[in-house]
């Protein structure tokens, strides 16, 4: 419903997108009420993973709404030029999904339109939730009787009947996730009596006869969300976070937690903090997460989860208690990166799962050229809290550094990070790459990851459009608003022109 564009804010003094109302909207007091509806209720949504939204304005008789401006490409667009996203990436941005949907729910606010279209991707890799315009609140008591969203990507009861609950919300999830991580639709599209003998008539294909490498607990989160009966789908999108990563199917009650080898303890590794405010230093605060990661695993006796299940809550409040219990460990690291100049704090805390308590905990002023030993450091103390046995180890630095250049180390680090990010992220982690091999030619980890973003981007096929400096097509566009600068209720927006406002988002 409608279309969007960028301008910029002269009061605030940032890019903010502009969502146009159709003229036929606006004169109809119904469809009025909806998007006005539509602000009233997103306003309520302050959450990193979902647009937000700013007001609502007028302009010569056509309404518009002002938004948070994503630099970025919708879901949609990814998959149709990558096909599905690597597992690493498409599980972080299915939590993240998840994390956007469940604020949304805790505050009442359904979606109803959830689809490939509505999510963005930011230059982060992050993803947000966009375009709730046909949310409506949950308890409201207008969810039944009315069919809103886009049949290929809603639920059976939605389509049928206009019914939306969380439980619909969280079908439409499933039907993202399962395009995501197959890059295939669960249905293929067709009209809606099609839609509907597909709903009763069959089920989607199993993700894994599609994907054979594809992580069982992904392949029973998807198919949980997907149940025809509403009553058997998950209980909230949190519920299918949780079960992406557990072992188990997502449900109302807590899973039980399976018991660890005997004699083997286990210890998870959750992302260091980045207690700057400036952005790039979180590529530091996960690159000395990951580092701590590698070290660990090479200790025979002691069980380390993947860097993929630790990273699932980065950003997150979560109990220790719920995280043990998901990751099946016994015992938790958690710490924080602070950097000033040359100097580097890091605090680490080693934490048992069963009580909450501390096994040990210690805070490391040293200079920047220190990392490392800070990291080996951080490594021998936990094997003497975990009396863990080393064997021939004892006296060997696990965490070893791979280059006597700290600026090769800083800009690696970044690199990783963005490839991290896959997407918009594996173009910039080149160029961290490249730079770190000036700084020093025999650089061994950025070599390889030079050698993996170059692997991605292939198999993605961006590897031409970037080498021949072409981007992806952009259509010119009307102006978004009158010649002149318009102000309504304490907002300036800069005039627009086709040369100064550029479409970033179509709604379908």
């Amino acid at each position: 419903m409608g279309e969007v564009y960028r301008a910029d804010d002269l009061k605030l003094g940032h890019p903010v997108a502009l969502k146009f109302l159709p003229r036929g909207v606006a004169e109809s007091s119904r469809r009025f009420q909806l998007f006005v509806s539509e602000v009233r209720l997103s306003r309520q949504l302050a959450h990193p993973n979902v647009c937000r939204v700013y007001d609502i304005d007028e302009v010569d008789g056509q309404h518009f709404l002002s938004m948070e401006y994503i630099d970025g490409e919708d879901l949609k667009g990814l998959l149709r030029r990558i096909g599905r996203l690597p597992r690493d990436k498409g599980l972080e941005i299915a939590q993240q999904l998840c994390a956007g949907l469940a604020a949304a729910h805790e505050k009442g606010v359904l979606h109803r339109d959830l689809k490939p279209a509505n999510i963005m991707i930011d230059g982060r890799g992050q993803a947000r939730i966009t375009d709730f315009g046909l949310a409506r609140l949950e308890d409201s008591g207008s969810g039944v009787g009315e069919i809103a969203g886009t049949p290929a990507y809603i639920a059976p009861e939605q389509l049928a009947r206009g019914e939306t609950t969380i439980q619909s919300d969280l079908f439409s999830l499933g039907l993202i996730l399962y395009e995501t991580f197959t890059g295939q639709p669960a249905h293929q599209s067709g009209s809606i009596e099609d839609l509907h003998r597909a709903h009763a008539a069959s089920s989607p294909r199993r993700p894994a006869e599609l994907v054979a490498d594809l992580d069982p607990a992904v392949e029973r989160a998807i198919l949980h969300s997907l149940q025809k009966d509403p009553r058997q789908r998950p209980a909230s999108a949190r519920a299918v976070a949780e079960a992406l990563v557990a072992r188990e199917t997502p449900s109302p009650a807590p899973p039980q937690r399976e018991s660890p080898p005997e004699g083997k303890p286990s210890l998870a590794v959750l992302p260091f903090v980045n207690m700057n405010a400036d952005h790039e230093n979180e590529f530091l605060s996960d690159g000395i997460t990951e580092d701590l990661i590698m070290a660990l695993s090479r200790l025979k006796d002691l069980r380390v989860p993947a860097r993929t299940s630790s990273f699932a809550f980065k950003g997150k409040n979560e109990d220790i208690r719920r995280i043990g219990q998901l990751l099946n460990v016994e015992t938790v690291l958690e710490g924080s990166v602070r950097k000033s100049g040359n100097r580097l704090r890091v605090t680490a805390q080693l934490v048992k799962v069963h009580d909450g308590f501390h096994l040990w905990s210690e805070r490391y002023d040293r200079e920047m050229k220190d990392v490392f030993d800070i990291q080996d450091d951080i490594r021998r103390a936990i094997v003497a809290a975990l009396e863990v046995q080393l064997g021939g180890q004892a006296d060997a630095k696990l965490v070893r550094p791979q280059t006597a250049s700290l600026e090769a180390y800083e800009l690696c680090v970044k690199g990783r990070g963005h490839w991290n990010q896959r997407g918009l992220g594996l173009k910039k982690s080149l160029h961290f790459f490249e730079l770190a091999l000036l700084e020093d030619p025999n650089y061994a980890l950025a070599w390889s990851g030079l050698a993996d973003a170059y692997f991605l981007l292939a198999r993605s096929c961006l590897l031409l459009h970037f080498a021949h400096g072409r981007g992806p097509k952009r259509k010119r566009s009307r102006p978004a608003v009158p010649a002149a600068p318009a102000q309504r209720r304490g907002r300036t927006w800069r005039a627009a022109s086709p040369t100064r406002c550029r479409r970033v988002q179509l709604d379908h």
